[in-house]
């Protein structure tokens, strides 16, 4: 069948339409005429499979990974990286404007990255097997199906070819994925890189890595730290087993970002563009006034924003529910020698309520996972006194519905998108919200 695409779905994907019904064609672009078929038939849209681009978009270009469709993450590889940008202010504005009434012209155009290519300072790979041969890669779109991918052009390359001395290390000592059945076996491949150092953690069901094992992999240059998690738990969002097990090196990776001296144990995030982080970080700080008594951060991970704020208030309070996160953030604050902060271990919205019931917050700083702010902390910022808000999201969908919420107390003044996932259809976005009385 052949068809039209008339714009650009929030996945990535382009849509077309037949009898005012959406077809979802991933790996298309507006105005672009295709050939496809239907691939799934719901009652009010289908998906479609891309056969061929009988007119392409002038915006259209040859991806550069060989695995790009298989794999299925980097659904705007096919899209020249201005124009990426383009379709993630118009997405952004779109969302914003449907479910929040968010008037599009207050989002500012993205802050695009210099290096749209090799730039994840980490990764989380599960391990296969392919003839009797351990590999790694990962699972396609929307599915269990594994995909060996040992190539990776979103990895930093340093990391990309560590990850590939790493799982032949692991073969030359006869290692296998986990199998469900004996609960034994390699599950998981987790790495992150920072200023050229290389922290390791490998997910399995037992610890069976032998000293020879671990020697070879801390051998590797740029290996400063190995860990392994005892993970048998059969279905769980958590990659991570309850105990890490440190097998070699130092115990924190150490490295500077921007004026902080900062160190971080292998279960605590960090933002995988080191250098659009380090943009997006401007933006927020901009964004808070100076002179401030109290700011807080909610979901602060190991205090890096709360530490860069420091010098705008009195008082900064980070609160995170991941204990090891805020054990790196108060080890922060005190290498960086910064005394007017405060981490406490608990869930955001329950300690949001006990401190704003102690004392007045100027700004309230928020970077919550996908699924948005919980109903918790929500009330409390409605109820609250909070003069300020600064929202950091990365997912248009629940920030908006968020928006909808929080707009009856506060006004937008600034909406700022930062691109931290080139090749693909996310956007981390900011906004600023000050208190209004109605």
């Amino acid at each position: 069948m052949k068809t039209t695409i008339k714009k650009i779905g929030i996945n990535g994907e382009g849509i077309a339409f037949e009898k005012k019904k959406p077809i979802f064609i991933p790996y298309t672009m507006p105005e672009e005429v295709v050939e496809y078929q239907i691939s799934e038939q719901k009652q009010n849209y289908s998906f479609g499979e891309l056969k061929k681009v009988l007119r392409p978009s002038p915006f259209r270009v040859q991806p550069e990974c060989r695995s790009f469709k298989e794999c299925g993450a980097c659904t705007f590889m096919q899209v020249a990286y201005p124009k990426q940008l383009e379709y993630k202010k118009m997405l952004l504005q779109e969302t914003l404007s449907k479910y929040a009434s968010v008037d599009p012209a207050l989002v500012d155009d993205v802050i695009g990255s210099t290096s749209p290519l090799h730039y994840r300072n980490a990764l989380k790979l599960p391990f296969g097997m392919k003839n009797d041969t351990l590999v790694i890669g990962m699972y396609g779109a929307n599915s269990n199906r594994f995909i060996r991918i040992d190539h990776c052009i979103i990895h930093q390359k340093r990391l990309d070819a560590i990850k590939r001395e790493i799982v032949k290390i692991l073969n030359a000592h006869h290692h296998k994925a986990y199998e469900n059945a004996n609960k034994d076996g390699l599950r998981c491949l987790v790495m992150r890189i920072l200023e050229n150092k290389v922290q390791v953690t490998i997910i399995g069901g037992k610890h069976d890595i032998s000293k020879e094992c671990i020697d070879q992999i801390m051998h590797i240059e740029e290996v400063v730290s190995l860990y392994f998690s005892e993970n048998r738990t059969k279905k769980t969002t958590n990659i991570f087993g309850k105990e890490m097990i440190h097998l070699g090196g130092v115990k924190f990776l150490n490295f500077h970002f921007k004026d902080i001296y900062a160190t971080l144990s292998p279960r605590s995030f960090f933002q995988l563009n080191t250098a659009q982080a380090s943009r997006l970080y401007d933006v927020v700080v901009d964004a808070v006034a100076d002179n401030q008594e109290c700011i807080v951060e909610a979901y602060c991970g190991v205090g890096m924003m709360s530490l860069l704020l420091a010098g705008k208030a009195k008082k900064v309070i980070g609160i995170e529910s991941i204990p090891e996160a805020i054990q790196n953030a108060k080890r922060n604050a005190q290498r960086n020698d910064i005394k007017n902060t405060k981490f406490m271990v608990g869930d955001a919205g329950i300690e949001l309520v006990k401190l704003s019931a102690k004392q007045p917050i100027d700004t309230l700083v928020v970077d919550p996972p996908r699924s948005g702010l919980d109903e918790i902390m929500l009330d409390c910022m409605m109820k609250s006194d909070i003069k300020n808000i600064v929202y950091v999201s990365c997912n248009p969908s629940t920030l908006a519905k968020n928006l909808a919420v929080l707009q009856e107390k506060y006004a937008i003044t600034k909406i700022t998108p930062v691109d931290m996932f080139s090749q693909t259809a996310h956007v981390e976005t900011v906004v600023l919200m000050s208190r209004v009385d109605k």
